[in-house]
């Protein structure tokens, strides 16, 4: 059975009917609701094409270093989508979109992409789609200037795929709020984002696995991973300690075992 789903054909009927129950779902709900009034889409009409332009004028230059650009740009888009505009269960939609594809290598997503994700501050979405951005220029012209262009084309991207999203839901969400489909997905999203999260955190220990048998180190670096996720959840959950300090702790120790071989 497990076979036969993967059948490409079969698994692009099969998502094909999922996507036809969803807006027949979709339909049958607003259908029980008010009408729709295209007022609320109306005032949201200029920050969309502002946002459209920033991403043409962007995305230009970036087309002029290689053509995958725009599968790149369109793949970005899609991504905020399937996340909701982004957030810590992002780096497995990217998973699928970019290192599958063969956008980026698997060890220059989780070798590079992530861990400079995780320590910089801001948007998850805007800093690894830059990063993705920056390996594709990167692999297309070998040279820097390539690179960054990229980087710059998936920067605006994300901006533009995080706005739009946020956007459009607040119309539809103004709107219909009092919908049935709001409310499940109120009661559901919750688990989805904390599957998507364990599967991050069961890809980190993969590569940190694959790090330690480079080195010699067999599955210490996985153990310690696994100590420090412990030491987190205690942290957090047992003594009341707030996000920062975590952090703060867990960023610590990360150093001490990095400068010590650990």
């Amino acid at each position: 059975k497990g076979a036969f789903l993967h059948v490409p054909l079969m698994f692009q009927v099969t998502g094909g009917l999922m996507l036809l129950l969803a807006m027949n779902g979709l339909r049958n709900s607003i259908s029980q609701g008010k009408a729709w009034r295209m007022a609320p889409m109306a005032d949201a009409k200029g920050e969309m094409l502002a946002l459209a332009a920033t991403v043409v004028v962007f995305a230009l230059p970036a087309l002029w270093v290689s053509s995958a650009a725009l599968a790149y740009v369109g793949s970005g888009f899609l991504s905020s989508l399937m996340s909701f505009g982004g957030g810590d269960a992002y780096l497995t939609v990217a998973d699928g979109l970019f290192v599958e594809t063969a956008f980026v290598t698997e060890d220059e997503f989780y070798g590079t992409i992530v861990p400079l994700v995780n320590l910089l501050p801001g948007s998850i979405l805007c800093k690894t789609l830059t990063g993705v951005g920056y390996f594709v220029g990167q692999g297309a012209v070998h040279s820097e200037w390539g690179a960054y262009l990229m980087a710059v084309a998936g920067f605006a991207a994300s901006i533009a795929a995080s706005c739009g999203v946020f956007t459009l839901v607040r119309c539809i969400y103004r709107e219909f709020q009092q919908l049935e489909i709001f409310r499940t997905v109120r009661q559901v999203i919750r688990p989805i984002v904390s599957g998507l999260l364990l599967t991050v955190a069961l890809a980190l220990f993969y590569q940190a696995r694959k790090l330690g048998m480079a080195e010699g180190m067999g599955w210490w670096p996985v153990i310690l991973m696994m100590v420090l996720s412990v030491l987190d959840s205690w942290l957090y959950f047992g003594k009341q300690m707030v996000n920062v300090r975590v952090l703060l702790v867990s960023c610590a120790l990360a150093m001490v075992m990095c400068n010590y071989g650990l």
